[in-house]
C-alpha cells in the first residue's frame, strides 16, 4: 500500500474508534448507568370525585415518595410525574429517572394542579392537592392502576381562590 493509501486507512480507524466510543457513552449514559434503582409501571386516572373531567388546559401530576428507601448510602428514588391525556382523565407514562419508566415501588403522596397554557394555577382543583406536605392522595405501587379523585370545588370555592398563582 502506498504511504498516502495507509494515512486514510489510519484516519478512519481513529474515526470508527471515535464513533464507536461515542455510541458506547450515548447508550451508557457517558459512565454507565448510575441509577440503583428499579421501576414499576404505574397508569391511572385523575378526575373529579363525581366522576366528570377536571376540564384544564394542563393537569400538573406529582408523585412524591413516602418515607423513601437510601440505596448506596445516599441516593433517594426521585419524585416523579405523569402525562396526563386531557380529553380522557388518564395517564399511562410515569417518568422519575428516565420517561416512562415508571416509580420506585413504595407509597407516594400525589399532587394534582389545573393548569392554563403558561402553566398558571387554576381554581378547578383545591389547594390542599397541589401541597405534597398537605395532599390527602397517597398511594402505593402495589395497588396500580390508580383511580385518583379530588373533591370538586364549587363556584363559591372557586371564586375564594386566586385564579393565578405564579
Amino acid at each position: 500500500m502506498s504511504r498516502s493509501r495507509l494515512n486514510v486507512v489510519g484516519q478512519l480507524g481513529i474515526a470508527g474508534i471515535l464513533c464507536g466510543a461515542m455510541v458506547v457513552a450515548a447508550s451508557s449514559g457517558c459512565g454507565g448507568s448510575d441509577d440503583p434503582f428499579t421501576y414499576k409501571k404505574i397508569s391511572g386516572s385523575v378526575t373529579y370525585d363525581d366522576g366528570s373531567l377536571i376540564e384544564a388546559p394542563q393537569l400538573s401530576v406529582k408523585f412524591n415518595p413516602i418515607d423513601p428507601k437510601v440505596v448506596d448510602g445516599n441516593k433517594y428514588p426521585k419524585s416523579g410525574s405523569a402525562n396526563m391525556d386531557i380529553a380522557t382523565g388518564k395517564f399511562d407514562s410515569v417518568t422519575s429517572h428516565t420517561f416512562g419508566d415508571g416509580l420506585v415501588p413504595g407509597k407516594y403522596t400525589v399532587t394534582v394542579v389545573a393548569q392554563d397554557e403558561q402553566k398558571h394555577q387554576l381554581p378547578l382543583v383545591g389547594p390542599q392537592y397541589a401541597d405534597a406536605s398537605k395532599s390527602p392522595l397517597v398511594f402505593d405501587t402495589n395497588d396500580a392502576p390508580w383511580t385518583i379523585t379530588v373533591k370538586k370545588p364549587s363556584a363559591s370555592d372557586m371564586q375564594k381562590q386566586p385564579a393565578r398563582s405564579r
